[in-house]
């Protein structure tokens, strides 16, 4: 006859905190890669081999002397690539550079608008979840962004070529223009599916 002993309880915690550090280190890859079957595998090897991996790493951690200086410049590489991708700087740029004829007026509330504006969630990405309202008319990509918020742009109507919609993407180092690449799609809102011709490269 099998018994349950303080001992299962004890194994079922262990497993719980597997979990739960798995968990958490979800934003992190997301930081660094939207592939799926990346996203996943990691959660499932990290499950898996967390708790093996703490003993093995506790058995010679008096060897990797570079442990600790590798780990503080991968947690900043991904905390700066975080802070990098928030749109929220936007709004902080169009506040301190007011006026710059490179910026798009750009508020976290969409009251100095009016009618006319677009909508971006401070996460996402190659269109996931933005919303144009032009002219009277609402054009909106889905997604799975905005519980962290938004941000409101004015409209900076695209050109339209045969009901086709391009936009250069221009890469400047420093005043001097290091690439060049044009997106094109059906819908004035460019998405990850979108047409793409790498123009220049320098």
């Amino acid at each position: 006859m099998w018994h349950a002993t303080p001992l299962l309880v004890a194994l079922l915690f262990m497993e719980m905190s597997d979990i739960i550090f798995a968990a958490d280190s979800v934003p992190a890859i997301f930081a660094l890669t939207n592939e799926p079957l990346i996203v996943y595998m990691s959660n499932i090897f990290a499950v898996l081999g967390l708790r093996a991996l703490c003993f093995l790493v506790a058995s010679v951690v008096a060897r990797l002397k570079y442990l600790r200086p590798a780990l503080a410049l991968v947690l900043a590489f991904i905390g700066g690539k975080m802070l990098l991708s928030n749109k929220a700087l936007l709004a902080v740029l169009w506040e301190r550079h007011y006026g710059h004829p490179n910026l798009l007026p750009t508020y976290r509330t969409p009251q100095r608008f009016g009618a006319d504006f677009v909508k971006k969630p401070l996460l996402s990405r190659e269109g996931a979840n933005v919303v144009i309202r032009s002219r009277g008319v609402v054009r909106a990509q889905p997604g799975e962004y905005g519980a962290e918020g938004f941000i409101y742009q004015g409209v900076a109507p695209l050109p339209e070529f045969g009901g086709r919609y391009p936009v250069i993407g221009s890469w400047i180092v420093g005043d001097a223009s290091a690439g060049m690449g044009i997106r094109e799609d059906d819908s004035p809102i460019t998405k990850n599916s979108s047409r793409f011709v790498p123009h220049y490269f320098t």
